[in-house]
C-alpha cells in the first residue's frame, strides 16, 4: 500500500460516493469503487504503470480521472460535485449507517454538518425525517460519540505505509542520514494521531525546502502530508540518534524508567548500561514491560513463525487477482499453505459464491495443487444467519477443508442473541474458526456485545479457533481479549483477510497486534509447519 495510492483511492472513493448521493448510474459508481479498491491495494505506485488502462478495471474515463489526480489536478467531475454537494455531508458519511439515501435526505432536508445532526438527533426531531427513526437516532449518538474520540487519529496500516513512503524519500537527499519510524507506529499502535520519523542530519540543510520537496504543508504550526497525515519529523545528529529514537518511541512511562541517557551509537546499549533486558518497541506499553527489564519473558510470536494465511479473496468473490496469483505471492513470503475464503452466496454485495460457483473453484484449486509447491486449502469465509445458522448447507461445507465464519449482517442484536448466534455457529462440526470475532472496526464501529466467558468456552470445547484479523481497520481483537483468550487455552489464528497480494503483507499488523498481548507462538495455529497442521486440521 503506497501513500499515493492511498490518496488516488480516496478521491476515487470520495467521487463514488457523490456519484451516489447525485442520483447517478449504478454502474458507473460501481466502477468508481471497484477502481479505487483495486488501486488501494495495487503492489506498486500507480504513476509506475505506463498503460494504466491494462490493469482489470480501469478503463478509458476512470485513467482520465487518475491522470488529473497525478498531475495534481482536480478531476472535473469531482470539482462540479464537490460545489454541489456540502462538504459537511461529507463528514456525516464517515459515521456507520449512512449510506447515499440517507445522505440525501439530509441534504435536501438542509442538514449538512454533524453539528446541526446532533442538535436535532438530541431534541428528537431525527426521527421524522423520511426514513429514519427513534432506533436511527440512538445508535447515531452511540456512534457519534465514538467518531469524536477517533475522528483526529489515522489507522496505524495505512499510516505506517506512508511512513515508509515518506522514509525513502528522505533517504534519498545527500544531507540526510539515517531515518527510522518512531512513535507511537514504531510501538505499532493500530490508531495513531501523527506519523513521527527520526532524522538525521549529515550536513545543515534548509528544512523548509525539504518540506515542500516532500509536499510538507504547515496549518496552525502543525505539519501535514499530501495524504492528509500530520508529521512530526525529529531531527539530530549521529551521535544522539539512538537517544531520541529511544525517547521519541516512548510511551513515556517507559522512558521515565531509565534515569540517565547518554548519548549511544545503538538503542540496545540504554538497556545494557541499565542492566536491563532489551524490550521490544510493541511491548514497552504493556502492565508488565517494567517486569520484563529484569525478568525473561515468554517465546511471543513473531512475524518469521507465520507458515500461512487462512483468510484470503479471490476474483471469485471480492477480490483483485486470481487463486494462482494470491498463492504465488503467499509463496514468495514463505508459506507453506493457505486457504482461499471467498464469501457465500448471501454476500451479494461482494460477488458471494453459489454453490455451483464454489463447486468449480474447489476443482480449479485442486488443478493448482497439482501445479503449485504451496498448499491451496479449499474453503469458504461463510455468512452467519441471523439465527447463527449457515449461508451453505452443511452437505457443501463437509466437502471443504477450512471453514471460517464470518458476520456481515445484523450486527444490533441483543447480547444474548448475538451470543447465541456465535455458540451455535462453533458447533456446527464444519466450522474450523470464527472470523474477525468482535466484529469492531477501528473509528467506526464498536464490537457487537457478547458474553465472552460463554464465547471462550465453547470455543474451547469445540476446538474452534478465534480469528485475529489483520486488517488494519480492524484488528478486531483487544489485548484484553487475546489474554482471556489464551488464559482459556483457545488457539488463535492470525489472517488479513487480504483481497490483494499486497494484502498479505499487513500480516505485521496481526502478528504485532498479538505480540502487544503476550500472544505466544503455540497459540497460534498458523505459526504451525504444514505438517502439524495438517494434524490440527485432521487432514
Amino acid at each position: 500500500m503506497f501513500a499515493q495510492n492511498i490518496h488516488i483511492a480516496n478521491e476515487l472513493e470520495e467521487l463514488a460516493l457523490l456519484l451516489e448521493i447525485d442520483g447517478a448510474n449504478f454502474f458507473k459508481v460501481r466502477a468508481y469503487k471497484d477502481a479505487a479498491r483495486i488501486i488501494r491495494s495495487f503492489e506498486s505506485p500507480i504513476s509506475s504503470v505506463v498503460q494504466l488502462e491494462n490493469i482489470r478495471g480501469i478503463g478509458t474515463g476512470i485513467k482520465g480521472v487518475v491522470d488529473s489526480i497525478l498531475n495534481k489536478q482536480e478531476p472535473e467531475e469531482l470539482a462540479l460535485l464537490r460545489q454541489k454537494i456540502p462538504q459537511g455531508i461529507l463528514e456525516i458519511a464517515r459515521l456507520p449507517g449512512f449510506g447515499p439515501k440517507s445522505l440525501k435526505t439530509l441534504w435536501e432536508n438542509n442538514i449538512t454538518d454533524l453539528e446541526t445532526l446532533e442538535k436535532l438527533a438530541r431534541d428528537r426531531k431525527m426521527r421524522e425525517l423520511p426514513g429514519f427513526g427513534p432506533k436511527t437516532e440512538l445508535k447515531f449518538l452511540a456512534d457519534l460519540e465514538l467518531f469524536k474520540g477517533h475522528k483526529d487519529l489515522y489507522l496505524g496500516g495505512e499510516a505506517e505505509r506512508v511512513a515508509n513512503s515518506i522514509k525513502e524519500k528522505l533517504l534519498e537527499f545527500n544531507d540526510v542520514g539515517r531515518v527510522e519510524i518512531t512513535g507511537e507506529l514504531r510501538r505499532f499502535e493500530p490508531l495513531v494521531s501523527q506519523i513521527e520519523l527520526v532524522v538525521e542530519r549529515k550536513n545543515d540543510f534548509d528544512e523548509k525546502k525539504l518540506f515542500e520537496s516532500l509536499g510538507i504543508t504547515e496549518k496552525a504550526k502543525k505539519h501535514y502530508l499530501p495524504s492528509g497525515h500530520l508529521i512530526k519529523l525529529h531531527f539530530t545528529d549521529s551521535k544522539n540518534f539512538a537517544t531520541v529514537l529511544f525517547q521519541t518511541t516512548g510511551p513515556k512511562e517507559f522512558v521515565e524508567i531509565f534515569d540517565k541517557l547518554d548519548s549511544q551509537k545503538e538503542e540496545k546499549e540504554h538497556f545494557a548500561l541499565h542492566n536491563f533486558q532489551y524490550i521490544p518497541p510493541e511491548i514497552r506499553h504493556h502492565e508488565k514491560a517494567k517486569q520484563y527489564l529484569k525478568e525473561p519473558f515468554p517465546e511471543l510470536v513473531e512475524l518469521s513463525d507465520i507458515f500461512g494465511d487462512l483468510h484470503m479473496h479471490s476474483l471469485y468473490s471480492d477480490g483483485v487477482v486470481s487463486i494462482e496469483e494470491m498463492a504465488l505471492a503467499a509463496e514468495r513470503l514463505g508459506y507453506e499453505y493457505i486457504a482461499i475464503t471467498d464469501h457465500s452466496q448471501s454476500l451479494t454485495i461482494a460477488n458471494g459464491l453459489t454453490p455451483e460457483r464454489l463447486k468449480e473453484q474447489i476443482r480449479e484449486i485442486e488443478e493448482l495443487n497439482n501445479k503449485l509447491n504451496i498448499q491451496i486449502y479449499t474453503g469458504t469465509e461463510v455468512d452467519i444467519l441471523k439465527d447463527g445458522t449457515l449461508d451453505f448447507p452443511s452437505e457443501l461445507l463437509s466437502k471443504l477443508d477450512w471453514v471460517i465464519a464470518s458476520i456481515h449482517s445484523n450486527f444490533h442484536l441483543t447480547k444474548t442473541e448475538m451470543t447465541d448466534r456465535i455458540i451455535k455457529t462453533m458447533e456446527n462440526p464444519h466450522v474450523k474458526a470464527i472470523g474477525h470475532l468482535s466484529g469492531r472496526i477501528l473509528g467506526r464501529r464498536r464490537g457487537y456485545e457478547l458474553d465472552w466467558d460463554l464465547v471462550l468456552e465453547t470455543a474451547k470445547r469445540t476446538n474452534t479457533a478465534l480469528e485475529l484479523n489483520a486488517t488494519p481497520d480492524r484488528l478486531d481483537v483487544t489485548e484484553e481479549l487475546l489474554s482471556a483468550v489464551l488464559s482459556k487455552g483457545v488457539k488463535i489464528v492470525i489472517n488479513t483477510d487480504a483481497h490483494s497480494p499486497e494484502g498479505l503483507n499487513n500480516m505485521i499488523w496481526g502478528v504485532m497486534t498479538a505480540r502487544r498481548a503476550l500472544v505466544t507462538k503455540d497459540a497460534v495455529i498458523n505459526a504451525m509447519p504444514l505438517e502439524g497442521f495438517k494434524d490440527w486440521l485432521g487432514k
